[in-house]
């Protein structure tokens, strides 16, 4: 009854007004407008509509904010996640950023950063209208990134079918483990994914590498510790990069101690850059068809404080190789010296499962220096500094292999 007599009222005061010769214009419902956001957020809530977000350095912290599917967010500042604070990003949604603008998880406290597309509606993080990039850090390769995971990151933290695009570097993996899946990391100024130190690497306990497309960045499409390689899988894509760049870069190393690395074909080289040891019961194992380039003054070492193995077993036309990055270089410990030198050095507690087959050595100072019996069959050395073995204290030397253009000849004995 009081409806009907609110509808009779509008009735009569419209009637009334056309009556007495005025007009009546009707203003169009207003658009939806954009949402600022600002600060601390300290109660969980979730973002929705059709209405763009504007995120100002938003923190937030203890509580859970969600990200509805399909919305727009533009983020003009850092964007922080910590304090056993988590945000969820639903498929369809778009973040965009402005210049220097990132996301930062765990920076104080634990954090959660879980972005979940779907194949056809990806989550997807790119610049903001009008700019040329985003991230921190954009005039460094070694410490930028744009969504930014730090050590007291969550198991709970996942990118699943994200597109991630134009920032300083794509994914910067610090300290933690995080499940990255069926994601394009692209288009980056620098890399595509930093796994920063030997604790950063892949979460694959649930979900496994794999699945990503990873291109066009203006530096190596991922960087990892060589004891942490062994969680990077195959079916990723990996080329595509800047010229010389499609390389699973191994930076800095803790070495391979005490537990047993296997280095996947992923159908790009590795690039050693420094030296590293196996050794502590600690072994590693190179797939068929692997190349690894190695820098200047890298080289592996076997068995240096106690055991160690390296497997490195190719197949017939499907050799694992060992030469320089650098081409014309020579690669490998102590290139002063044709006594005491080596890219692949066998100490003497080299375990007997150490073995080469099919394997490929260019350009090192000396091919391999001996210390133990190891099985090395059916491979080649060549254009070596020096020799292209030299062993000591050892029941056999290698046989049946190929030498050419070693400087100082196939094999020493001293």
């Amino acid at each position: 009854m009081k409806i009907f007599k609110h509808i009779f009222s509008i009735t009569v005061f419209v009637s009334l007004l056309l009556m007495y010769g005025c007009t009546l214009t009707l203003e169009p419902l207003p658009e939806d407008e954009s949402f600022d956001k600002y600060g601390a957020i300290t109660v969980s809530e979730s973002w929705s509509g059709t209405s763009a977000f504007n995120a100002s350095y938003v923190h937030i912290s203890g509580c859970t904010v969600t990200w509805k599917k399909g919305i727009t967010v533009i983020v003009t500042g850092s964007l922080h996640v910590d304090n056993n604070g988590s945000l969820i990003i639903e498929d369809g949604v778009t973040v965009k950023f402005n210049k220097d603008a990132y996301i930062e998880v765990a920076n104080n406290g634990s954090g959660t950063f879980a972005a979940i597309g779907t194949a056809s509606s990806p989550v997807h993080f790119t610049k903001n209208d009008g700019v040329s990039g985003w991230g921190y850090n954009s005039t460094s390769e070694t410490y930028s990134g744009g969504i930014w995971f730090n050590s007291a990151a969550t198991s709970l933290c996942r990118l699943h079918n994200c597109v991630i695009e134009y920032a300083s570097s794509g994914v910067v993996v610090q300290g933690c483990q995080i499940a990255i899946d069926s994601c394009v990391v692209r288009n980056n100024t620098y890399l595509g994914i930093n796994f920063e130190n030997n604790l950063s690497r892949p979460d694959t306990s649930t979900y496994r590498f794999t699945g990503n497309s990873i291109y066009g960045n203006g530096s190596y499409p991922i960087r990892i510790y060589p004891e942490c390689a062994g969680y990077i899988c195959t079916g990723n894509t990996l080329t595509g990069n800047a010229a010389g760049k499609d390389m699973v870069y191994l930076q800095r190393t803790n070495d391979i101690k005490g537990m047993s690395v296997l280095w996947r074909n992923l159908g790009v080289p590795y690039l050693l850059y420094e030296s590293m040891i196996i050794d502590n019961n600690g072994s590693l194992t190179i797939q068929q068809g692997v190349t690894v380039k190695m820098n200047a003054p890298a080289y592996i070492e076997v068995a240096n404080s106690g055991s160690g193995t390296l497997i490195a077993n190719g197949g017939s036309g499907d050799s694992i190789r060992f030469v320089a990055f650098t081409p014309g270089a020579k690669w490998g410990f102590n290139p002063t010296s044709a006594t005491y030198s080596g890219g692949l050095w066998f100490n003497s507690a080299t375990t007997a499962f150490s073995s080469l087959s099919y394997v490929v050595i260019e350009d090192a100072t000396t091919g391999l220096y001996l210390e133990a019996d190891v099985n090395v069959t059916n491979s080649r050395i060549s254009n070596s500094k020096f020799y292209g073995i030299t062993a000591t204290n050892v029941s056999y030397l290698p046989t049946g292999l190929t030498y050419s253009g070693n400087g100082s000849g196939s094999t020493h004995t001293p």
